[in-house]
């Protein structure tokens, strides 16, 4: 059967979003969840399961204000709350991300790794990578360059690569 869908609780939000913005429960199906404000900040959310233990997540826009902020910190706290402690984030979409951004990563990253699991960071941008850098998170995050890395990061039998990146690149 399939999940309910879940409205976004940006209420009071001038939110351009189409019948695709509904979000699905992102550890199960995809969760596609993007919403423009009234400054210009546009975040999107994708989130698939691409095995039992493991979620991708990719952003594209900015991570810039508390609204982006609340979204981004739903979605991965589903993730987590689910059980699911292998994630990696696809960041070579995100434009900018702040520190209250960053902050949710290091939290997920902490989170993970109490549980023999991991978060991944994956070509992220230069500006991005920058911040990243500085704040010193592949501490608490790895980081690689593309999804095969990512995957080697995580300990997945590589057997498995070709089929967990066919199934990242499925809409």
């Amino acid at each position: 059967m399939a999940d309910p869908v879940r409205k976004s609780p940006n209420k009071g939000v001038n939110d351009t979003r189409g019948s695709s913005g509904n979000i699905v429960h992102p550890v199960r199906n995809e969760v596609s969840n993007g919403a423009r404000f009234s400054n210009g900040a546009c975040l999107q959310i994708t989130s698939k399961k691409l095995q039992a233990d493991i979620a991708l997540i990719k952003l594209k826009g900015n991570v810039m204000n508390v609204d982006n902020y609340y979204k981004l910190h739903k979605i991965i706290n589903t993730v987590l709350d689910y059980g699911v402690y292998k994630i990696i984030v696809d960041l070579s979409e995100l434009r900018y991300m702040t520190s209250m951004g960053m902050s949710i990563l290091v939290h997920a990253g902490l989170v993970a790794l109490e549980h023999k699991g991991r978060v991944v960071l994956v070509n992220p941008q230069p500006k991005v990578k920058t911040i990243l850098d500085l704040i010193g998170i592949t501490e608490v995050c790895g980081l690689a360059n593309n999804l095969t890395n990512a995957f080697k990061v995580l300990g997945v039998n590589q057997k498995l690569f070709g089929e967990l990146e066919r199934k990242a690149r499925e809409p």
